[in-house]
């Protein structure tokens, strides 16, 4: 099958996404973001798709893999600010695939801004790692959509990486995952999606981002808490609102911007 596909190509803090604005089948969502991802011209991350809103959002986004994912949303939002005339200081209303909530997203002036669920739990994974007597202990945060295991101070490893999202596969029931490679602001984010099995190296990571600042908040009675996350493609930050030891908001910013805008012709086997 062939497919003419309008797709907006999109810089979120180094993490390179297509959006595609074609109308399609979600049946064919998969499929397409498989190729595009394997794609070597375009060396993308991530594979979304720009929809028609369903339940009073400015902007729908719905993921290849039917993932949740903040960053793309972001990217989404970036793109509908431009045709509604949105400037610093003005809002949206985002929908995204994995995320039964309308997020706000703010324009402030180091780019878009966007609300995060907050529905999440926190445990302890146990990893075995060749070399030592015990396993290793990595706090994991599950989150709506995605689970991120913080790989506190680790060297990233692509071996570890894949030991962790082996076991998360076998044992929950996640959508998608990722290892947050953590040391001290410096982050290396690893992700998985189940339905594609697709993994990658990610640029930055918004969700990533999130699981790392509610863990790195837990022992503060700052608020708002800030923090700032240095990731290979970029920089994102956190802001959380607290009372007491409670999370009751909680947002994830850095930069956006459109690389180029692009007809894209893809033949499938399906």
């Amino acid at each position: 099958m062939h497919f003419n596909l309008n797709v907006i190509m999109a810089d979120l803090a180094g993490s390179l996404a297509a959006l595609v604005e074609t109308p399609v089948d979600p049946l064919y969502y998969a499929a397409i973001g498989a190729g595009l991802l394997k794609d070597p011209t375009l060396e993308v991350e991530q594979v979304g798709f720009l929809c028609p809103p369903l339940y009073g959002g400015d902007v729908r986004l719905e993921m290849c893999g039917a993932e949740f994912s903040s960053n793309a949303a972001r990217g989404a939002a970036f793109i509908a600010a431009d045709r509604l005339g949105k400037t610093v200081g003005d809002t949206l209303k985002a929908e995204v695939s994995g995320c039964p909530d309308l997020l706000k997203v703010e324009f402030r002036e180091d780019g878009p801004w966007i609300d995060m669920p907050l529905a999440f739990s926190i445990e302890a994974l146990e990893v075995p790692i060749p070399g030592r007597h015990w396993p290793a202990s990595f706090p994991t945060i599950h989150l709506d959509g995605i689970t991120h295991v913080i790989a506190l101070d680790e060297a990233p490893d692509q071996t570890l990486a894949d030991n962790i999202i082996h076991i998360i596969s076998k044992n929950t029931d996640a959508e998608a995952a990722g290892v947050m490679f953590l040391n001290g602001t410096d982050m290396r984010p690893y992700v998985w999606v189940r339905s594609t099995d697709y993994r990658v190296w990610e640029g930055s990571c918004c969700s990533g981002t999130l699981a790392a600042a509610i863990w790195l908040s837990l022992d503060s009675e700052e608020s708002p808490f800030h923090v700032t996350l240095y990731q290979p493609g970029g920089v994102l930050k956190a802001e959380l609102l607290k009372v007491d030891s409670d999370i009751i908001s909680a947002r994830i910013g850095g930069p956006v911007s459109v690389t180029k805008s692009i007809v894209h012709h893809l033949d499938l086997d399906i």
